[in-house]
């Protein structure tokens, strides 16, 4: 990857971080589970009355250089099990709260037909909880790489 695209990649890493700690998210950096190492884990717990308890909202974020959609699946899948796992309520799962989870990939490069199926695909369906994968292009200002055409980190900034 060339300078600038890294250093566009770090800026917007930056911003993301201090508005995790702004709302109140406990981060923690190079967590590894099941051979998958995230650069940042972003997590918050908090009541919520409308979905009728608790909620642990958690972005997992990792860089990947090149990668095929069964990786990002793959990625997908071991954050959402870490979310699950390392929730951080004493309740048994699903009694009063629910898990939201928003894997990130942070790609290099990608492939048009690896980009086609991260827009078009529906993500994983969890009794109770959600699992949105999303990914950022390095280098790129509005990178649409998740669910809709829409861009998961936009809305963070």
């Amino acid at each position: 990857m060339n300078q600038d695209k890294r250093d566009t990649a770090e800026a917007y890493l930056d911003r993301v971080t201090q508005r995790f700690k702004d709302d109140g998210f406990a981060l923690e950096e190079n967590i590894t589970c099941e051979n998958q190492t995230f650069d940042c884990v972003a997590k918050r717990i908090r009541l919520e009355i409308d979905k009728f308890g608790f909620v642990v909202t958690s972005y997992l974020s990792a860089r990947f250089s090149s990668p095929g959609i069964s990786s990002l699946r793959n990625f997908s899948a071991k954050s959402f099990e870490y979310a699950r796992k390392v929730r951080g309520l004493l309740l048994p799962f699903r009694l009063f709260y629910g898990v939201v989870c928003y894997p990130v990939a942070i790609v290099d490069d990608i492939d048009e037909e690896t980009s086609k199926a991260i827009r078009s695909e529906a993500p994983p369906k969890h009794w109770l909880s959600n699992e949105m994968p999303g990914g950022l292009q390095s280098g790129v200002r509005n990178p649409p790489l998740s669910r809709n055409n829409t861009n998961v980190g936009q809305s963070l900034l």
